[in-house]
């Protein structure tokens, strides 16, 4: 089974989603306070609200299902805890414009810390997947019981071109943190971290390990292109916490 397969979607938003436009759920509902006492779904925060809605699995050796009884909890609501219900569907209303930070975790899974979202529309068909602890193995120098570690999928965004259509050749560094340990992919059926490996391959998959802090910065370059951790999801902090993974993507367009 290839690490991209599972850790491309373990993010809000990644694989086709990412790049795609935003579908209004309740075209107008944010800007009324009447509309958000109508919206169906979890509250976060205050009006005015964005909706997001989506579907958390838990991606096993065995195969893939609804992450049942998984906990989805964010700093923007302290006290809250939204339990996934027997379909893995999710309705979240966050207040427009409010970063935070949302953790998932479920027993058997590894923590997992989104990178910081940035709630500015209503967006549709979030994809989370939840990953077996076994996959901790999959990350050099990771130790979950006490470090944290990043993840990040690379993603071109719809309508690029050339050389920035191929998700290889990204080199990242990660500002201020000369001895965080970056490693790079390839595209085998067991995912492995190429040796020696300055930048990403077709897999589009980078892990980060040895950093510290409670977040970090992550640039990735790659000539002739613009690359970026903020999306039409995420604001690009990428926070730390230690037994977490973080998930997150990098988009890349002309």
């Amino acid at each position: 089974m290839r690490l991209v397969m599972f850790l491309c979607v373990a993010v809000f938003g990644c694989s086709s989603s990412e790049s795609s436009p935003s579908t209004p759920v309740d075209a107008g509902a944010t800007d009324s306070v009447v509309a958000d006492a109508e919206l169906v779904g979890t509250k976060c925060g205050a009006p005015p609200y964005v909706k997001w809605s989506g579907q958390v699995t838990f991606k096993e050796a065995s195969g893939t299902g609804p992450a049942v009884g998984a906990k989805l909890t964010s700093e923007s609501c302290p006290g809250q805890t939204l339990t996934i219900g027997a379909d893995g569907k999710f309705d979240l209303l966050l207040t427009k414009g409010v970063k935070s930070i949302g953790r998932v975790e479920k027993e058997g899974a590894l923590k997992n810390m989104l990178g910081e979202w940035a709630p500015e529309s209503d967006q549709t068909d979030i994809n989370l997947v939840l990953l077996p602890n076994l996959f901790a193995a999959l990350i050099p120098d990771w130790d979950p019981s006490t470090e944290p570690a990043v993840v990040l999928q690379m993603e071109v965004v719809k309508g690029t071109t050339g050389a920035c259509a191929d998700p290889s050749g990204v080199s990242f560094t990660v500002t201020g943190q000369p001895t965080a340990k970056i490693s790079y992919y390839d595209e085998g059926a067991i995912p492995t971290v190429m040796d020696g490996a300055t930048a990403t391959g077709k897999s589009g998959v980078v892990a980060f390990t040895n950093v510290t802090g409670t977040s970090i910065e992550i640039v990735g370059t790659k000539a002739g292109c613009k690359v970026s951790t903020k999306t039409r999801l995420q604001s690009g902090r990428v926070a730390l916490a230690p037994q977490y993974l973080t998930t997150m993507v990098a988009e890349m367009q002309n």
